[in-house]
Parts: structure tokens; sequence; C-alpha cells
């Protein structure tokens, strides 16, 4: 990723420019989600804009140097800030910003999960199904899942997103684990299907900047659903409690869900429930409204 480059970067100041002077009755709010976008807002723009870090943008492989520049200036200028991650707000702070830095985590459509429950007992019938259900990209283990895979072939392992070409380990049939099945990138409607085969939820992912920031959607999925979770320590998941168990490589992770496999019951299910009810989009909404008539008000037009 990199900054828009002359004359596109012109070309595209002039285009947002025109469209928010044609479209829109009262000057425009900016929220802009993707760093590229600054350099391409005109100064009026920038002095109305919210910039929503989701992730931090040094820990992407694919980061160019001029695109983490840039992301210091949106940081140091953009009138309000907002986060997913109490790390992200954290690091923004240090970096010296001076503005106000709001906290949004994210969040889940508990309807769509809640209906969804593990199937596995104890007394057989049916594989344990271990699942994760998000991009497989440079962030994600691999390596751990592989070898959990091995260590307990008896399991069944469903990855359900886009595996990405740091994994090709993965891609191939003939070079993963016969337990392991990749269904790849599906609709979100589809979700609740490949949640409904999932009896316990893992977040497998390596230790680095990147995840250390971040507020994984998938932990409000899983706990939507009811599933217990077994994943990497995390500072943003440690919030939720027993639902999910911390574990640092395969013989951890195997530990834990032997554990998982006795807190599947009806009554588990419901109070892990419990904890996904405030984390709903539908709440996000009304804390990012607050945030944008604040930004409104700074600029004098509230």
């Amino acid at each position: 990723m990199a900054p828009a480059a002359e004359p596109n970067r012109t070309v595209l100041e002039a285009a947002i420019t025109n469209y928010a002077a044609q479209y829109c009755r009262n000057p425009p709010i900016a929220i802009i989600g993707g760093v590229f976008w600054w350099n391409v807002l005109s100064d009026s723009l920038k002095a109305r804009s919210i910039y929503d870090c989701m992730d931090y943008v040094a820990g992407f492989t694919s980061s160019s140097q001029p695109l983490i520049e840039l992301e210091k200036s949106m940081i140091a200028e953009a009138p309000i800030a907002v986060s997913s991650s109490r790390a992200l707000i954290e690091t923004i702070q240090d970096s010296g910003r001076s503005g106000p830095v709001f906290h949004i985590p994210n969040a889940t459509d508990s309807a769509m999960f809640a209906t969804s429950r593990p199937r596995w007992r104890p007394d057989g019938g049916r594989r344990l199904v271990i699942g994760y259900i998000g991009a497989i990209e440079d962030w994600f283990d691999a390596d751990l899942v592989i070898a959990l895979a091995r260590r307990r072939p008896e399991w069944r392992f469903e990855l359900t997103g886009n595996v990405g070409p740091a994994h090709d380990e993965l891609r191939s049939r003939k070079n993963r684990p016969a337990n392991i099945e990749c269904f790849g990138e599906v609709p979100f409607e589809r979700l609740r299907e490949s949640m409904a085969r999932i009896d316990v939820g893992i977040i497998p992912f390596v230790d680095n900047a990147l995840t250390r920031h971040t507020n994984p959607v998938k932990i409000y999925e899983f706990l939507a659903a009811g599933r217990l979770v077994v994943s990497v320590p995390l500072g943003e998941l440690e919030q939720f409690g027993d639902a999910v168990l911390p574990a640092s490589g395969a013989a951890e992770f195997e530990a834990a869900i032997e554990r998982a496999k006795n807190l599947l019951t009806e009554s588990d299910c419901r109070k892990r429930q419990y904890l996904a009810v405030p984390h709903t989009w539908e709440a996000r909404a009304g804390l990012w409204n607050g945030v944008i008539q604040m930004a409104a008000i700074a600029s004098g037009e509230a």
C-alpha cells in the first residue's frame, strides 16, 4: 500500500470536492478508514475529518514507508481519531497527538449467530470440530494449527477465510494434514453455516505488533454463537474472562481444547452469549453518531 501519486492525487481530490459540493447540503464530515485517502482530501475536508484507525498500519508487511509517514501526519492533524483497540489508542497518544481519541471496538450481528450451538457430545458420534473464521494472512500462525492437527488427528479443523500467498502449506490439500479443511472466503450470510459446524473457536495469531494492537471481530462472532475460544494471549480478550482460554504453542492449545470439551453445555453457551449482548453493530452506531455530532460541533456546523 502506498499514497496516491500525482496526477492521480489531484484528480481524486477534485472528484471528492466536487461530489461533496454537489450532493451534500451541509459541509460533510469525512470519516477516513484508509490512510491513502488523507493526501487526496482538500484542506477544508481535512479540517472536518475523523480518522477511523482500525489497525496498526506499520504492522502490515504491505505498508510502504511513505504510507507509514502519511499516517503519522494524519494522526497529528485529524481533528478527531477513533480506534478499535486500547493498544492502538495508547500508541496514537504516545505519538504526541493532542486531539481526542475515542474507543469504539468491533462488534457483531448477534442475531445472526445466536441460534448456532456446538454439536459435539462426550458420548461420541461426531468428531470435535475446531474452527477459525477470518482472513488467513501472514498474521495467522499456520505452523501452530498444522502442529496441533498432527497432534490430534481425530479432531477436525475447519478454516473459513481467504488463504493468502504467505500460507502455501494450507492452500494445497496435499501439503496440509488430512484433518484440516480450508473453505476459502464465503459470503457473510453463509457464516452462520460455518459457525454451526464449529464446536470450539480458535484465534491462532503470530505474536507481532500488528496482532498486539488488534481487536478481532471474530471474538464477538464466537461469543454471539456461545462458543468457547482458545486464543493466543491478546490484551483485548482479557475482558471476556474464562470465555477465552489463553494458550501459546500447540501443546497449550491442545490442553485448552481438551478443557473446552467440558464447557459446551447449553448453560455454558448461554453465559458466553450474554457477554456478546452489548457488542452489537447497532450499539457501535450509537457511539459513532455521538462522535460525528462532536465533529460537527467542533467544525462549527452543528
